[in-house]
């Protein structure tokens, strides 16, 4: 079992920020020196490294950062910052519920869709996308981010307007960026369209019942439509199959439980549907490349810092 010390803390929307009128919140954080405790959040957060140095690890394994790194994190993922030296970011961070509700819209944007709803097939870049910027990129960005934390700080009628915005113009600027490193110049016309209706209803069925026993007859029964013909929609916008994203999912639950939570492995693997320990054991370690035991130990050392990139209210200490 994981001690308390060694598991990732949970940082809420709620408990942070509360019930905060724009759900945005963007600002400088120094890290200096040293290593920083795990933790994970319910939110989605963008991290833009300033200066100095030091290296980041998550799913996807240890990366060095340097400035114009910029780390996507979907709510969920757990990171943690370790080896600081002089290490300043700008963290923007938004609370989920915008892109159901405000930003909801963003669902048929291509570009903007491809910050949020992953194409890739492995279990790490679904949930944290790791790219670098150009300088003058990066300027462009830390001019909205500014933008955005000084309008947090106004009472002005138009402070929403303001804050989204340049939210938007911050991540489709991002989002081209991103596209231009996937050497992605021109999206296929089938990622360009928006999801049509069927892939997204196989996608909540899938996201929302985990544990249910899918195949592809009674997925595509429940939707009413050709098993043949969803696969051939699904796979066309997703990337993958229905159930080649179900087995995706299902591990990136897996991972998130073992390293948020003591449950034993063997309850994991009920909990995600996978409920016959062998079974899941090989699936995990087919697609982790370590065992779930493994997986659950090899990432953490003893905190010697408490996370500091997440602060209840600004610190303007904090500010460079």
């Amino acid at each position: 079992m994981m001690s308390n010390q060694r598991r990732p803390k949970a940082l809420l929307w709620q408990h942070l920020y509360g019930n905060d009128r724009v759900p945005v919140i963007a600002q400088r954080v120094s890290l200096m020196n040293g290593d920083f405790e795990p933790h994970w959040h319910d939110f989605v957060e963008v991290v833009l490294v300033l200066s100095g140095y030091g290296n980041h690890i998550s799913l996807v394994g240890e990366q060095s950062l340097a400035p114009g790194d910029i780390i996507i994190l979907r709510p969920g993922a757990w990171h943690v910052y370790r080896a600081c030296r002089q290490l300043e970011v700008y963290n923007c961070c938004f609370s989920y519920r915008l892109l159901q509700n405000e930003l909801s819209w963003m669902g048929e944007e291509a570009w903007l869709q491809h910050l949020f709803v992953a194409k890739a097939t492995s279990v790490e870049q679904h949930s944290i996308h790791f790219f670098h910027l150009a300088q003058t990129i990066s300027t462009t960005c830390l001019s909205h981010l500014d933008t955005i934390h000084i309008a947090k700080q106004t009472n002005s009628v138009l402070q929403k307007t303001a804050i989204l915005g340049h939210l938007l113009l911050f991540l489709a600027q991002l989002a081209q960026d991103m596209g231009d490193h996937d050497a992605i110049d021109e999206p296929s016309l089938a990622w360009r369209r928006a999801l049509p209706m069927t892939v997204l209803s196989a996608k909540n069925l899938l996201d929302e019942q985990l544990a249910y026993p899918w195949s592809l007859e009674t997925l595509s029964k429940r939707l009413g439509i050709d098993r043949s013909y969803l696969v051939r929609l699904f796979t066309a916008h997703i990337g993958i199959s229905p159930i080649a994203y179900l087995a995706r999912q299902r591990i990136q639950q897996a991972t998130h439980l073992l390293i948020t939570t003591d449950l034993p492995i063997a309850a994991i693997g009920t909990a995600i549907g996978w409920p016959e320990p062998r079974h899941f054991a090989r699936r995990f370690k087919a697609q982790v490349g370590v065992s779930a035991s493994a997986y659950r130990a090899q990432f953490f050392a003893p905190m010697i810092q408490p996370d500091q990139t997440h602060q209840a209210s600004f610190d303007e200490s904090k500010q460079v």
